[in-house]
């Protein structure tokens, strides 16, 4: 105690260097301490401190395995929400990181089963690299506590490789790309089982690919079965070409029940949402188009590891409705 006290008075960075490799649970216990420790790490000038040292370190990482400056790891045996190991100070005040984890409390406190609650897939948990994109995990999180009609909800990063995304983006408008897969585990309660869903997110030309109906149930597996048949529209002359977003479900068929899905991207420079009637059909191809100029390509095209971060959400077909997380939706 009395090391930090004297580090803290003659050298703050040096202090501020050390909070860069503990939880941020920790940080806030070691300024419960005492009223100089409390204004050392609590203060403006604490927050400054602690995020230019995240900073330092992420660069002095980089070319390695690159820390990020926030990070949120998936959930444990002992530790369901992933909170143990919680950096945000590195972006954060502590209040602030105290609010973040309220709002990611909201639909799990008090509950250990991760079916009641939202789960981070990610091996490794949740890398943040601005305070924008925590931000905007923060709002997500908020959002879907006050959604109605219950189910299973995941964060999952849709991964690509750099060089895959830089040879997608110079191909031109007819060149596809796909992510590697990602997977989640629903629990079916009546059953007892637990049914795998597995997921692709790709990237096709909008006029080699139709939209795919949003109906539910047998209604959705024939119109999907219909739009295979019909040609494609050619993009008008003069028209911006665009990649439509279309998700590849795999291994609907070997589910216990029929899920509804939604998908909601976590970002702050762009929103796009999605609803699946039916996870069998193989395919879903989006309304949603983007150039090659849309935010959602240029931050897959300035990341060291792109990845498109989504809020995916299940509930079987015969329960009723997912409620809707946006008024577009």
């Amino acid at each position: 105690g009395s090391f930090l006290l004297g580090l803290a008075a003659a050298a703050p960075e040096l202090l501020y260097l050390l909070t860069t490799y503990v939880p941020t649970k920790l940080v806030a216990r070691l300024a419960c301490t005492c009223a100089f420790l409390n204004d050392a790490l609590c203060g403006e000038d604490g927050t400054e401190g602690m995020r230019a040292a995240a900073v330092a370190a992420a660069a002095a990482a980089a070319g390695s395995s690159a820390a990020p400056l926030a990070f949120h790891p998936a959930a444990g045996y002992k530790d369901p929400a992933g909170l143990e190991g919680l950096r945000l100070h590195g972006l954060l005040s502590l209040s602030s990181a105290r609010e973040y984890v309220d709002a990611f409390l909201h639909k799990t406190t008090n509950s250990f089963d991760r079916a009641s609650g939202l789960e981070i897939v990610p091996m490794k948990g949740l890398a943040y690299d601005s305070y924008a994109g925590l931000e905007a995990a923060a709002v997500t999180w908020i959002e879907l506590s006050e959604v109605e009609g219950g189910g299973d909800s995941f964060v999952i990063d849709f991964t690509f490789r750099p060089e895959t995304i830089a040879e997608f983006l110079a191909a031109g408008p007819l060149a596809t790309v796909r992510s590697a897969l990602a997977k989640v585990e629903v629990h079916n309660d009546e059953e007892e089982e637990w049914d795998s869903l597995k997921f692709r997110l790709c990237f096709e030309p909008s006029h080699l690919t139709a939209p795919t109906t949003e109906l539910t149930g047998q209604a959705a597996i024939d119109a999907y079965a219909a739009a295979a048949e019909e040609p494609p529209q050619p993009p008008a002359e003069g028209e911006l070409a665009q990649h439509r977003l279309v998700f590849q479900l795999v291994g609907g068929k070997t589910a216990s029940q029929v899920y509804m899905l939604s998908f909601h991207t976590v970002h702050p420079d762009y929103q796009v949402h999605v609803k699946v009637g039916d996870h069998r059909m193989p395919k879903f191809a989006s309304r949603e188009t983007f150039h090659r100029w849309h935010p959602l390509f240029a931050s897959l095209e300035h990341s060291a590891s792109p990845r498109v971060r989504m809020l995916i959400r299940v509930k079987p077909d015969g329960s009723g409705p997912l409620g809707d997380m946006c008024g577009c939706c």
